[in-house]
């Protein structure tokens, strides 16, 4: 069955069913038409030799209705060789129209790359120039950091981490001016922890020296008065026992005085043996009762010291408690002191330690903020570089390509371009169809050429 069709060029051409399959199916591509006709002018011949041949073949395989039919499936047997032969040329015909559409992509990627190659180092060397600006900027502010970071970092005791050379002059004097405060009331605090340090060792070794003195005393005294005591009750003692050793003998010379006197009684008077019996007894009696008194008033004199001795031990033992407890008092309420002037010191400590965390902060923030930043650039720089080295790298393939390249993609290049002119406004209308059918045929011609070679 044949249809007509009408080409956009205003020429009516007839083709068949299969035929008018393929160049609605060329329409429906989305490739330009020198592109289109050129497929179309390899693959119709094809199309009519496969009209043929399955035209042959109609009802071959339903007269084949079993092994008697030996002409019928000779005929069967070509009919499928005739179309077996159309398959095998289409085959070769898509083959070899994939490898010109190939080599077409490598020579459009080749003119590229040509331009590429001459672009390039120029784009480059004109990016470098538009840099130099933003690199002498770059040298200057890492010169500067170099500078101010070893100006600061003595002042400082954590890692420096922002980029001081970003800083203006203002924000950097501020910095270093909150540096150098915070270096001085560091000093300062450590100055005066020291000086209360001292203080505190010197009023508790003061105070250890005052009550070891006071010990002493107290000791020396109590020394003093029991040397006394026991002085006091040796002497009374050495009294007792030299009035007990004079009664002792008084007694034994009254006894011998009444012994002789007994005797001389007995010689005398046996009368008065019986009256100086009675009175040596109760001389005797006498003495005793001196010695017994004397004996119990040695015994109390004694008695006496040593309470006497006991009274000034307690006594001595209670100035000591009381001079312990006194000096008990007085370390507690210096200690107290000492805990009162340490919270002060620490509260101060804390603050200025908080004013220098928050500093920090600030430090870090902006450092992180910064360093975000620069990594951006950077990642910015890095994609830059990398895709001007992709390109340059593209370029240079390109190059080679394009001078490697073949005629015939040279053609399918050029009959593209040609087949792309814009046809000039003209006002003859008939005239400006006519110059656009004769570009299209010549764009169509040079792809038939090209499909040749």
């Amino acid at each position: 069955m044949a249809n007509e069709t009408e080409p956009k060029d205003g020429q009516t051409e007839l083709v068949t069913e299969p035929e008018n399959k393929l160049v609605a199916y060329a329409g429906q591509t989305g490739l330009e038409k020198p592109a289109t006709q050129t497929l179309v002018a390899a693959f119709q011949p094809i199309f009519v030799k496969m009209r043929d041949a399955i035209k042959d073949a109609e009802g071959v395989a339903a007269s084949v209705v079993d092994a008697t039919c030996v002409t019928e499936i000779r005929k069967a047997r070509k009919c499928r060789l005739a179309l077996r032969a159309v398959r095998l040329e289409s085959e070769e015909t898509r083959k070899r129209q994939k490898e010109s559409a190939l080599h077409y992509g490598k020579a459009v990627d080749g003119f590229h790359n040509i331009l590429l190659a001459d672009l390039s180092p120029v784009e480059q060397a004109l990016q470098d120039a538009e840099d130099t600006a933003e690199r002498m900027e770059s040298e200057r502010k890492a010169k500067l950091k170099a500078e101010r970071e070893a100006e600061l970092r003595p002042l400082i005791d954590i890692q420096i981490t922002s980029d001081l050379g970003e800083l203006t002059s203002e924000q950097y004097a501020a910095t270093l001016a909150d540096a150098k405060l915070l270096k001085q009331a560091k000093i300062d605090a450590a100055a005066k922890a020291e000086e209360a340090r001292l203080a505190k060792e010197k009023a508790d070794r003061e105070e250890r020296e005052r009550l070891a003195r006071e010990a002493k005393e107290a000791r020396e005294e109590a020394e003093k008065q029991a040397a006394a005591a026991k002085v006091e009750r040796e002497r009374m003692e050495e009294e007792a026992r030299v009035a007990a050793v004079n009664a002792m003998k008084e007694r034994e010379a009254i006894e011998a005085k009444a012994k002789a006197e007994k005797e001389e009684a007995d010689k005398r008077l046996a009368a008065e043996r019986a009256a100086a019996e009675e009175a040596a007894r109760v001389q005797a009696e006498k003495v005793e009762a001196e010695r017994k008194a004397l004996e119990a008033q040695a015994k109390r004199d004694r008695e006496e010291s040593e309470r006497k001795l006991q009274e000034e031990r307690a006594a001595a033992a209670k100035a000591r408690l009381e001079a312990e407890q006194k000096a008990q008092q007085e370390r507690e309420v210096a200690e107290q002191a000492a805990r009162v002037e340490a919270a002060k010191q620490r509260k101060e400590r804390e603050a200025v330690e908080a004013e220098a965390q928050k500093l920090r902060d600030e430090l870090k923030a902006r450092a992180d903020a910064e360093a975000a930043e620069r990594a951006l650039l950077l990642k910015e720089a890095e994609e830059e570089k990398a895709r001007v080295a992709k390109e340059q790298k593209a370029a240079e393939a390109a190059r080679k390509k394009a001078a490697a390249a073949p005629d015939k993609a040279k053609l399918l290049v050029f009959a593209d371009v040609i087949a792309n002119i814009e046809t000039p406004p003209l006002n003859d209308e008939t005239l400006r169809g006519e110059v656009r059918s004769k570009v299209r045929e010549l764009a169509s011609w040079i792809a038939e050429k090209s499909a040749s070679l």
